[in-house]
């Protein structure tokens, strides 16, 4: 099954069977158009691909920022 790949591409081979694995499994459990994706940018980018190819609008942002967010967010609730 992998034989044809060189050693380097193997994990972003896997990692694409199961981004489109997970996709998939989501468009069919979730009637939805529009993901927002909080995460690492690199791996926020392979999903919002997957997510795009199936139809869905796909925002992101990396975690630190909805964490710095959130913080700020709490901290003008309390005043």
């Amino acid at each position: 099954m992998l034989g044809g790949l060189a050693a380097s591409s193997v994990s972003d081979y896997l990692s694409g069977l199961l981004i489109g694995a997970e996709v998939a499994t989501l468009g069919q459990r979730f009637c939805t158009s529009a993901v927002t994706l909080v995460g690492e940018p690199a791996l926020n980018a392979r999903y919002g691909r997957a997510m795009k190819a199936r139809g869905m609008m796909v925002n992101s942002c990396s975690g630190d920022e909805a964490l710095l967010a959130g913080m700020a967010r709490i901290m003008h609730e309390q005043d």
